[in-house]
């Protein structure tokens, strides 16, 4: 969820990586047996998938232009078939997601997390968008709302 070269003027973005899988989580190499000082950890470089540890601590965090240290499920481009959207982790709207021909469902306790827009050049900003002929059911409750913010 970077650009290639972030600036300042670049408008968002997530250094984390999308997903476990690719070169940041091949041969990783094992700390030293002894070394108090290092952590083992199952990924190479700064950041895992989950930990953004810029917020609170840089010029990108203290001016809006990285989201919240919040662990999810990366969601964008178009849902196609049914499709349930769970309360067990945070739905991140990394993009435009578009419900076409399909019914999404949302359970009761999800939050809906849009990033302040796509990490590209073009600057979109994330949206959900349900399609005609397509549906969305969505009944969360009083204790138990369904959230949409930003991330």
């Amino acid at each position: 969820m970077q650009v290639g070269n972030p600036s300042t003027s670049t408008p968002f973005f997530d250094p984390r990586p999308l997903s476990t899988s690719g070169p940041a989580y091949s041969f990783v190499d094992d700390v030293v047996v002894g070394n108090s000082f290092l952590v083992q950890t199952n990924y190479k470089g700064a950041f895992s998938t989950s930990d953004n540890w810029l917020v609170g601590l840089s010029w990108l965090d203290e001016n809006a232009r990285t989201p919240d240290n919040v662990a999810g499920v990366y969601t964008s481009g178009d849902i196609t078939t049914d499709t349930k959207w769970t309360n067990d982790a945070p739905i991140l709207l990394t993009g435009q997601v578009f419900v076409r021909g399909a019914t999404l469902t949302i359970e009761a306790g999800t939050m809906i997390m849009a990033y302040r827009d796509d990490g590209t050049d073009s600057g979109v900003a994330p949206a959900l968008v349900i399609e005609r002929n397509a549906s969305i059911i969505a009944v969360g409750a009083q204790n138990n709302p369904i959230t949409f913010t930003s991330a």
